[in-house]
Formats: C-alpha cells, sequence, structure tokens
C-alpha cells in the first residue's frame, strides 16, 4: 500500500498534515479540463454564431 503524499499547512502558529489521494486529485482535474474544453467549444460556436449575426 503506498502513502499518500501530505501538504503542511500553517494555522495560527501551528503546522498541520493534511493527505492528499494524488490519484484521485488527477483524476478530478482530468475531468474538469474535460469539461472546460467542451464549455469552450460551446461557446466558441455561439460567439460564432451571434458574430454570424451582426454581419
Amino acid at each position: 500500500m503506498s502513502h499518500a503524499p501530505s501538504r503542511d499547512t500553517e494555522e495560527g502558529g501551528t503546522y498541520t498534515s493534511e493527505s492528499v489521494d494524488i490519484r484521485a486529485l488527477n483524476a478530478e482535474i482530468a475531468r474538469i479540463v474535460t469539461r472546460q474544453a467542451q464549455l469552450r467549444t460551446q461557446i466558441d460556436a455561439i460567439v460564432a454564431d451571434l458574430e454570424g449575426e451582426d454581419a
């Protein structure tokens, strides 16, 4: 079993450690990036349509 890396933070002069599941984090980032690309494509199509109406 592998250990998840931790992130140290300072809260009120005391350091705490937070465990991070890097695989889950990377999977979530991949989902966000995929969704962002889909939205960008839809927005570009809407903008192109609106610009075509102005001409």
